[in-house]
């Protein structure tokens, strides 16, 4: 059996941990399950996991586009930092990259988009 990549022993976690869960719960899980894992790379692979942190630009995630990739798979809900739940679009809006004005990359709600083309359904038009 090969070992899980990183990404897929948070993914482990959260779901142990009921879908919700404090980064300490998701770390300790994954250097307990990984005892060669640092706290401080799990607790990064956390923030690359998270659609909606700022941070995540700096790992997988950066590329323009919708987080839609397997890895996408926390959100971290206002005004509760340092806790993250399973991402749901449906619940959550749709979350993903943007290179905005400034030239740089930026982790925007894409809820206005819902994927990439930013075409304006015709249903929507004024």
């Amino acid at each position: 059996m090969t070992e899980a990549v990183l990404w897929q022993q948070v993914k482990e976690a959260i779901d142990a941990l009921g879908g919700r869960a404090t980064y300490a719960e998701i770390v300790d899980y994954v250097v307990g399950k990984c005892p060669g894992t640092t706290r401080r790379n799990a607790l990064t692979e956390i923030f690359a996991c998270t659609v909606n942190h700022p941070a995540r630009i700096h790992y997988m995630a950066k590329e323009e586009g919708v987080a839609n990739q397997p890895y996408d798979f926390l959100y971290q809900p206002s005004g509760r930092h340092g806790c993250v739940e399973r991402y749901k679009p449906e619940k959550h809006g749709v979350w993903g990259n943007r290179r905005e004005a400034d030239g740089r990359l930026h982790v925007v709600r894409l809820e206005e988009a819902k994927t990439v083309d930013r075409r304006v359904p015709r249903r929507l038009r004024k």
